[in-house]
């Protein structure tokens, strides 16, 4: 008698919040096995489970784990981003080469890990009412037609990046995906320091060389990825090549690969909102605006951070002079960015001094700022100044400058209002 083939479900129980999109959504994942997944299942003569279907006696652990090693087929619901599903897919990578199918709600795909968003995963919709009769009718027909081929085919397809990665390791034997003598690190270290030194341009090769070896099924360095795209976006705009306008938006095409519309990551809403209000500064694109201001607040909504809360500020004050009909709106909305702005920013001014911390003249320079947008020009003089003696005594002029320009922007607009 011929075996039967079973199917562990790996997926969240009941109702679980999405924020996907910035959108809170209740998602019926209980609806999303029994609609989409079991029926394809049960038609096909394969038994198809979730851990709490399993009548449990001893450890819970031992028997997940059996269940994670020992099914044929598993088949993980990434929507919600839960953490347990997660691991228990990285367990499954880990143990078994083949049969492992991932899916996910479609407004979730989005905001998937870096590690696993460029692998196969079938999508479906999830409406507020649930999953709509036609979605249902769709997803199981491509489901049942990709498993019947997957089981039917011989040999199996590894799915699994570890097994892909450990015999393509053991079978070619090619360690050198980077030239002898150059580690990721030393790529790493050689581009920091020519961005450290303002010379963008000659470390873009460094950083696309780094970001190629970590590529080619070298797992370990995966984590490290998204870092070295937002490095290689920042010294791509700032190189300004071949022009200013293509430098920007060949940054910003390198941050879309990080799904910056639905992140969560700050450092990368900070490099898309500066990406953005610098295209605005050059087009005076108030679409480019506008997005600039989505990335800094959402970064501040994270990090109540001086940089993310300086720069909401900024954008709002730019509003008011481009949409005088919502001016009060903008205007009251400023204020609030410049009140978290100096809530972060002023504890940190002892901190950093008594470290003698670098970053001490942007947090000088930020209160200046703040203040100079409240039209308080004496307590704003009083932090330029401490600005120009620790920026003597720690050579920073580029901080200065910085300032000085911007410095003018915010006075012809605020000149403007009076």
């Amino acid at each position: 008698m011929e075996k039967k083939l079973k199917c562990f479900v790996i997926i969240g129980y009941g109702k679980k919040t999405s924020y996907a999109g910035g959108e809170v959504r209740e998602l019926d994942l209980n609806e999303t096995y029994e609609l989409l997944i079991k029926p394809v299942f049960d038609e096909l003569k394969i038994d198809c489970y979730r851990a709490i279907d399993i009548n449990v006696s001893g450890s819970i652990d031992k028997v997940m784990l059996d269940e994670i090693q020992n099914a044929d087929i598993a088949i993980a619901d990434l929507s919600t981003l839960n953490a347990n599903v997660m691991w228990e897919l990285g367990v499954r990578h880990a143990l078994k080469p083949h049969y492992t199918l991932m899916m996910c709600e479609k407004k979730q795909m989005a905001a998937l890990p870096f590690d696993i968003n460029h692998f196969v995963i079938y999508p479906y919709a999830h409406s507020a009412e649930g999953l709509p009769f036609k979605e249902v009718k769709r997803f199981t027909s491509e489901l049942k037609n990709v498993v019947t081929k997957m089981i039917s085919r011989e040999p199996a397809a590894m799915d699994s990046p570890v097994h892909t990665f450990l015999e393509s390791t053991l079978t070619s034997g090619d360690e050198e995906d980077l030239d002898e003598g150059d580690s990721l690190l030393t790529l790493i270290e050689e581009a920091e320091k020519l961005k450290n030194a303002r010379e963008f341009l000659p470390a873009i090769p460094l950083l696309k060389k780094a970001i190629a070896a970590g590529e080619k099924s070298r797992i370990a360095f995966r984590n490290i990825m998204p870092f070295l795209f937002c490095r290689l976006a920042v010294c791509t705009y700032k190189s300004g090549h071949p022009d200013a306008i293509t430098a920007l938006l060949d940054a910003q095409a390198i941050m879309d690969q990080l799904n910056p519309q639905t992140s969560f990551e700050s450092e990368v809403l900070g490099i898309c909102g500066a990406i953005q209000k610098r295209i605005y500064e050059l087009t005076k694109d108030i679409n480019a605006l506008k997005s600039a201001l989505k990335f800094y607040d959402r970064g501040l909504t994270l990090k109540s951070d001086y940089y993310n809360g300086i720069n909401v500020a900024y954008c709002y004050l730019l509003l008011e002079k481009l949409e005088p009909d919502n001016r009060e709106a903008y205007t009251f909305n400023r204020n609030q960015a410049i009140l978290k702005t100096l809530e972060a920013a002023l504890p940190l001014e002892d901190k950093l001094r008594k470290k003698d911390d670098k970053d001490l003249i942007w947090v000088l320079l930020t209160i200046a700022e703040a203040y100079h947008m409240k039209s308080e020009a004496a307590t704003m003089k009083v932090f330029e100044e401490k600005a120009n003696e620790f920026a003597a005594s720690s050579n920073q002029p580029f901080a200065l400058s910085s300032y000085r320009e911007q410095k003018e922007k915010i006075k012809e607009i605020l000149g403007n209002q009076q």
